[in-house]
Formats: C-alpha cells, sequence, structure tokens
C-alpha cells in the first residue's frame, strides 16, 4: 500500500476524499496525478522501511524515514509496556505456592496480614493502578514471614519467577532472595 505525506505529517494511505483548495472534492484516488497530489500539499508514495520492531525504532523526520537501535531505555519500556497484572494475579493465586501461602495465612496472623497487603496490591494494579516499589515491598514482607514448614521450595520460587516472566513483569518486580 502506498503511503502519502500530507505537509510532512506521518505517511499514511490517501483519505478516500480529498477537498480541493477550490473547495471541491476528489474521491477516486485512482485518477489522482503525481502533479495533483503535489499541488494538495502530498508528498510520496513512501514505503515503511523493513525492521525488526523487537530491536529497531522507525522514525519519521517529515522527509523520510529512518530505522535507528532501539535504546535500553526504550526497549525496557516497551517490554514494561506489556505487564499483564490481570493475568498474573489470576494465575498466582491459583500457583501451588500461593495455595501453600494462603493455608499459612489461616493459621498465622503475619502471613495474613502480609498476604492482604500483597493481594491488595496486585488488586489495584490489576486494576491500572500499579504501585511497583509497594508491591516489591509486599513479596518482600510476605517471604520475610514464611519461615519455618511454610518457606517456599526452589521450585514454587522458580515457578513463582516464571509467572512474573509470562506476564512480562520480571523486570518490575523481584522477588526477595533467600
Amino acid at each position: 500500500m502506498s503511503l502519502y505525506s500530507w505537509r510532512g505529517e506521518h505517511p499514511a494511505p490517501l483519505p478516500e476524499r480529498i477537498e480541493l483548495p477550490d473547495g471541491f472534492t476528489r474521491t477516486d484516488a485512482s485518477t489522482y496525478t503525481d502533479e495533483e497530489l503535489t499541488a494538495w500539499g502530498y508528498r510520496g508514495p513512501y514505503d515503511e522501511p523493513v525492521y525488526d520492531p523487537d530491536i529497531e525504532v522507525v522514525e519519521w523526520d517529515g522527509e523520510g524515514y529512518s530505522v535507528r537501535p532501539m535504546s535500553a531505555e526504550e526497549a525496557t519500556a516497551r517490554y514494561n509496556a506489556q505487564a499483564d497484572w490481570s493475568g498474573f494475579t489470576d494465575a498466582l493465586l491459583n500457583s501451588p505456592a500461593f495455595i501453600r501461602v494462603r493455608a499459612g495465612a489461616a493459621e498465622r496472623t503475619n502471613i495474613m496480614a502480609a498476604y492482604a497487603d500483597l493481594a491488595w496490591q496486585l488488586d489495584r494494579a490489576s486494576s491500572g493502578l500499579v504501585n511497583v516499589p509497594a508491591l516489591s515491598v509486599c513479596f518482600g514482607n510476605l517471604f520475610a514471614v514464611l519461615v519455618d514448614d511454610f518457606s517456599l521450595s526452589g521450585e514454587q520460587r522458580a515457578g513463582l519467577q516464571a509467572l512474573l516472566a509470562a506476564h512480562h513483569l520480571d523486570r518490575l518486580v523481584r522477588l526477595p532472595s533467600g
């Protein structure tokens, strides 16, 4: 599909209807000549360059396209934008590790308090009110109270880490060590 820039704006397909300077409109793009398009303020056609969206960024400067490597900050922001708090919360609350945590919360008030704080923060995050520092503190507090027979196995920790990664949260929330 041919893309055209109107007065230096980012190229797009030609509109179905073009209003001419004299007030009339044209609707059959197949009849437009290059001269008419230029007179109406359109330049092109342009083809968006081929690029790898995982590592490159396409930019339009008003004259043409360029492709550049994605910065580390852009890559992190793009990854973090994929964070699925709602999906993570659903998966987490049904994971073997958290089934065990809920059982521990029924017996120990310190686990209950830490579990409730984390559940509240996850509910807020699922609603779009993400507070990453508070979530990290909640995870830390919960792990701090998981002692003795309620400590999580290496397999359960790995499962939690895998849940974070599967929902693009592993770069935002770190599980405490230990």
